[in-house]
């Protein structure tokens, strides 16, 4: 597998959109203008898009008619990179602890998924057909048909899906670049309100169950390769944690990984693994109202333009946000994020593929 001098891989990366949030239709309508009118701007000015991922809380409580929506959007922002391109972009998506119809505390399937760490016959029974599965893929029903209809208006990557609703991996083809995506359901332990952090579970079950159970000779057909989950690494448990750093998110799969929940913008490189660095990107919320010790609300909505040069072997991230400046809202650069001029630079080197092109 070789890479072409000059080759170029992009994506826009939008999450927690809470479509169903109280009073937000109206705002919305200015946000989306925005927005649109921002990624027109970039492509004229930086270039193509080639991927739109969508890192989960599409809904507030998981009600079909919250989702409905936003298959509008989507196609909407599909249609507009295709017109100002030339070509569609491919979308790939995973849901959020939003994107369910919770059942109630004292549901069996709630109280089972409190005892998944102390029992492990309880543990195991999580990833195969039982009842707990046939639970879980009731409250992810709603999600899983908006994810059905998402994929009749917008060109939806998910070539295999996994065992957790929601779980899918596929590859994307943009010139001489082969990414490698999978998506990982991160919230399907959060069946009940509260603060889950450091609480929640994902197990390794969920990465083979889409990569035909072999998630390194999968990650060796593809040039790079990106895990999207909804949660960052620090909202599992303890057990899941270091699952998740020593057999999910390691740099002998991925090279980086992407998710939301935390509503804002931030990019950081993590230095550890046998090839290296493995990159974790958190985007901003893209609609969320949330109050501050004064009860006052405050709005926020951002995102982020990504990129692989190959060339010059970097990842530039462009931490973007919608605000109120002087009396309009505006799409301008998340100086907070960026702390220096409009985007953040990486090194990336793209070690796997060198490593595939000595194998053959």
């Amino acid at each position: 597998m070789s890479v072409d001098n000059g080759a170029r891989f992009s994506w826009l990366h939008i999450g927690d959109f809470h479509c169903g949030l109280k009073s937000t239709s109206v705002p919305w309508v200015t946000i989306r203008h925005e927005l649109i009118e921002d990624i027109k701007k970039h492509i004229l000015s930086v270039g193509h898009i080639d991927l739109v991922i969508f890192s989960g809380d599409f809904a507030q409580q998981g009600k079909i008619d919250e989702f409905e929506p936003v298959v509008e959007d989507m196609e909407e922002i599909s249609n507009v990179i295709q017109e100002t391109q030339g070509y569609q972009p491919a979308f790939f998506v995973v849901p959020g602890n939003h994107d369910l119809e919770r059942p109630s505390k004292h549901s069996p399937i709630s109280l089972a998924a409190k005892s998944y760490d102390s029992e492990p016959d309880m543990a195991e029974s999580f990833f195969v057909e039982s009842v707990y599965m046939e639970s879980i893929k009731v409250v992810f029903k709603n999600y899983t048909s908006f994810v059905d209809q998402l994929s009749k208006r917008v060109k939806l990557l998910a070539s295999l899906n996994g065992v957790m609703p929601g779980d899918c991996s596929a590859s994307l083809d943009a010139g001489s670049i082969k990414v490698g995506l999978v998506g990982l359901n991160s919230t399907w332990s959060q069946l009940a309100g509260g603060d889950m952090q450091g609480k929640l579970v994902i197990g390794t079950q969920q990465l083979l169950s889409v990569t035909n159970d072999n998630p390194y000779s999968w990650a060796a057909q593809n040039t790079f390769n990106i895990l999207v989950t909804h949660h960052p690494e620090d909202w599992f448990d303890q057990n899941s944690k270091a699952i998740f750093r020593s057999e999910i998110a390691t740099s002998k799969i991925f090279d980086f990984h992407v998710f939301g929940h935390m509503h804002k913008n931030h990019a950081v490189e993590i230095r550890d693994g046998a090839l290296g660095n493995v990159k974790k990107v958190q985007v901003a919320a893209l609609f969320s109202l949330e109050r501050d010790e004064n009860n006052k609300t405050l709005r926020s909505h951002g995102y982020y333009f990504g990129e692989i040069l190959t060339d010059s072997n970097q990842m530039r991230i462009r931490p973007r946000e919608i605000k109120l400046t002087r009396g309009d809202w505006r799409a301008v650069c998340d100086q907070e994020a960026c702390y220096d001029g409009d985007m953040l630079s990486f090194d990336f080197h793209l070690k796997r593929s060198e490593i595939v092109e000595k194998k053959q």
